[in-house]
Formats: C-alpha cells, structure tokens, sequence
C-alpha cells in the first residue's frame, strides 16, 4: 500500500452533524412531540364532533382526555427519556396542566384588554407556558437527570413492572 492510500483509511474524527444535535435535544424533541400531541387532540375533536356527531363539548374533553394521556406517554417517553417513577411524575405532569389552565385564562384575560384581543393574548400565553413547560418538564415532572444504568439495573431488579 502507498502512503497517499493509507491516508486515506486512517479513521477520522467523527463531526456530528447539526441537525443530528439538533434533533436528538430534548427541546426539540419537547416541541415536536407536543405538535404531535396538538395534532392528536385536534384530529380526535373533528372526529369525534363531524364523523360520530358527538356534542361538541363532550368531543371536545374527550379529545383533550386522550391527547393528555397521549402527550404524557410521548414526552415521559421520548422527548425526556424519563426513569422517573410513572405515578410521581403523572401526578406533576396533572398538576402542571392544571396550573397551566389557570395560568392561561389569566394571561388571556388581562391581554384581550390590550390591542392583542383574545386571538394574540392566546399565542402569548402558549408561548408562555410552552417555555416554562419545557423547563418544568425537563427538571421537575421528568425528574431531571436521568440515573446511570447501574441504578435503572437496581430499580429494574426491584419491580419490573412497577419500578418501585
């Protein structure tokens, strides 16, 4: 082999592209996932409401219902990758949504008085809550950082199921 042919197999560093970055950070995977869950929410309403005629307020909260479990399944999952024991973090996750809601109504409130309307003081208060959500998600319902392998072993041997 010459040396111009051996250049040319000497492994080199690997670069990571980035959108590969991009993709694989939580808060990318935070905000497409919660677009999905938008996108599930909102395709269960239409069908519910125009295909099975249900009353639009029971299509309505049945839809919600459902992309909350949905949602919480794909960000517990997915965008955060969570060990974090399932009845501790839904029950974070629940109250979150709950103060979220209240949050909301105040923010949409006070700024449908300003030149917003009600249509601007909602993309305000879903910027809002979609910024703390993510933070919140991250180091308070997911349980922030994630244990090493050797204790997701230990929690594993202790109840499979469960995690407990």
């Amino acid at each position: 082999m010459h040396n111009h042919q051996q250049d040319r197999t000497v492994a080199q560093p690997k670069t990571t592209h980035p959108l590969r970055l991009a993709v694989n950070h939580s808060a990318f995977r935070y905000l497409f996932f919660g677009g999905l869950s938008f996108l599930v929410d909102f395709g269960l309403l239409v069908l519910f409401r125009e295909v099975f005629q249900w009353n639009l307020s029971v299509a309505a909260a049945t839809a919600f219902l459902l992309s909350f479990a949905f949602s919480y399944t794909v960000q517990k999952l997915f965008a955060f990758d969570s060990a974090h024991r399932t009845h501790v973090s839904l029950g974070r996750y629940t109250l979150l949504v709950g103060a979220n809601t209240v949050a909301t109504v105040i923010i949409v409130q006070l700024l449908s008085l300003t030149g917003l309307g009600y249509g601007g003081a909602k993309v305000v208060s879903t910027a809002a809550t979609t910024v703390w959500n993510y933070f919140l998600y991250k180091h308070w319902v997911f349980g922030g950082k994630q244990p090493t392998g050797d204790h997701v072993e230990e929690d594993n041997r202790k109840d499979p199921i469960n995690n407990v």
